[in-house]
């Protein structure tokens, strides 16, 4: 007689499938019916291991073992004041989080109990609100804690995060006050191992990741200024990153008057479209540096106020040009190509017992800059950097520049050329009159071309300005409505009217030689040179 025979195996069969299908169902249920508690008693694991100092609350946890699925109504994640100030924890960064709506599919509940591996096929997230604070001491003395446990591997497919506001507060006064109003992340495919730094995890574990961040701003409380923009794209494969419609100016009116008093100048830049493209993921994880092929700038328009009735107050670091600076930065960069379409550049100024600002300005500008790179190992070979501009002054008539940077030269040696094509020279006159105090009653120039070559100290070079009929009023240096008769008379009387004359054909070259104030800016700096070539040419 045979102990089992095939019926007795069969009906043990059958008993152990209804037995293990009871409770399948059993668990189900029970995890249904308390998804709350099982939910809140994982997530205080996780989020107070440090201390309980984070109230949990929601509406609604359904929490479906056999459709793999949790949906969450109304979380809410707030940092317990109280409780922080009491607790001792060594950490700075804290954060209150609100989700009205999210739903994580085809989760792997095989993958969580034997690897402590959390995976889902899609998590959706809508409307959330996320505020993160920056504290810089820890609250009360050091905690000593047991070995924290390590953070669970995860692996997600498609996450979508669609209209999810986020704050960063920060109690360091050189941090900035960020906020990303809507954000909204879509990735194929999210890949987190705590074995790999947050930079490996972000390149090879996110492909296909868009990120977009619409009406962002960020405070630099340091300076006073305000970056906005309408939309940011961030996407992995093909890594780049897009700003369309940016701003950067002084955050409130409040703060631009406070800026002017202290430093007697400040800037706004409007930018339709920023777009930083193919950037080296791999050289920014390993040696914190950016690579990128190309900078894009679509449509800027540039404003810079100069106010010199205000003596500034602020003691700048004086001496440094541009391409000293950029050497010197911690941030190290190398883009091969930036390119500038379409912009306006507007230069204001308030002269010395005047409060009506006058400008020159510049449309349709064109500008490329090639090689530039402050990284160690290319600046050793000596390579240059050029910058090629083109641009209509004062909307009428074409200027074009070239400057070359060997950033690298330790004497901080770079040249530049250009040329400015037929123009009347009474378009300046407004910027002249305040600030020169020179009015130009008639003239034309056929053509102007000079070639500087320039250090940190000083400037030379030449400047070949074509002209004819040249007759200007020298103005009173206080009284700017007022001509100085005497001075006028001796200008019209000594200078050369035309170049070249009717006895000579040659245009006469104007000498350039100029010692740069250390304060100035760099285009001061130039715009000088240039203007000392002109009173060489004409004989002022």
């Amino acid at each position: 007689m045979k102990i089992f025979s095939k019926t007795r195996i069969s009906r043990i069969f059958v008993s152990l499938s209804i037995i293990i299908i009871l409770f399948i169902f059993s668990l189900h249920y029970y995890v249904k019916i308390n998804s709350s508690g099982i939910f809140n008693s994982y997530l205080i694991s996780i989020l107070n291991k440090k201390g309980n100092i984070y109230r949990i609350d929601h509406n609604q946890v359904d929490i479906d073992l056999l459709g793999k699925q949790i949906i969450l109504k109304n979380l809410e994640i707030s940092l317990d004041q109280e409780q922080l100030n009491s607790s001792g924890i060594n950490q700075n960064i804290f954060f209150n989080v609100k989700i009205p709506y999210l739903t994580i599919t085809g989760i792997s509940y095989l993958d969580f109990i034997l690897f402590r591996k959390i995976s889902a096929d899609r998590i959706y997230l809508k409307a959330g609100n996320l505020k993160l604070y920056s504290i810089p001491e820890a609250h009360g003395k050091k905690k000593s804690l047991k070995k924290q446990k390590r953070f669970p591997s995860i692996s997600l497919g498609r996450i979508t995060i669609e209209d999810t506001h986020v704050e960063f507060f920060t109690q360091f006064n050189s941090s900035p006050k960020i906020g990303l109003k809507s954000i909204s992340v879509d990735s194929e495919k999210i890949i987190y191992d705590p074995e790999k730094t947050p930079g490996e995890n972000f390149s090879n574990g996110t492909p296909g990741l868009t990120f977009t961040a619409g009406n962002s701003f960020f405070i630099f409380k340091r300076t006073g200024y305000k970056a906005e923009t309408e939309n940011i794209m961030l996407t992995t494969s093909n890594p780049s990153i897009l700003l369309k419609k940016f701003k950067y100016a002084p955050s409130s009116e409040k703060t631009r008057k406070k800026i002017i008093s202290s430093k007697g100048s400040f800037h706004r830049f409007n930018i339709s479209e920023i777009n930083l493209k193919n950037i080296d993921l791999e050289e920014l994880e390993e040696n914190k540096r950016i690579r990128a092929s190309e900078l894009h700038i679509k449509t800027p328009e540039i404003h810079i106020l100069r106010n010199r009735n205000i003596r500034r107050k602020s003691k700048k670091r004086g001496g440094k040009l541009p391409q000293q600076r950029f050497r010197e930065s911690d941030l190290k960069v190398e883009l091969k190509l930036i390119r500038l379409n379409n912009g306006v550049i507007k230069y204001s100024e308030i002269a010395p017992g005047e409060r009506i600002a006058e400008s020159i300005f510049f449309t349709k500008v064109e500008s490329s800059l090639k090689d530039i790179t402050n990284f160690p190992e290319i600046l050793k070979t000596g390579k240059e950097s050029s910058v090629s501009v083109s641009a209509e002054l004062m909307g009428k008539s074409t200027l074009k520049g070239k400057i070359i940077i060997p950033i690298n030269h330790r004497g901080n040696r770079f040249s530049f050329s250009g040329s400015l094509e037929k123009t009347n020279p009474l378009i300046l006159n407004n910027f002249l009159k305040k600030n020169i105090r020179i009015r130009i009653d008639s003239g034309k120039i056929n053509h102007m071309y000079f070639s500087v070559k320039a250090d940190n100290r000083k400037a030379s070079g030449k400047l070949l300005l074509a002209y004819k009929n040249l007759k200007v009023t020298l103005l009173r240096k206080h009284d700017p409505a007022r001509k100085s008769r005497f001075r006028t008379f001796l200008a019209n009387t000594f200078i050369y009217r035309n170049n070249p004359t009717k006895k000579r054909r040659k245009i006469r070259t104007g000498k350039i030689f100029y010692e740069r104030k250390v304060k100035g800016s760099i285009f001061n700096y130039m715009w000088k040179c240039i203007l000392a070539g002109i009173k060489s040419s004409i004989k002022i």
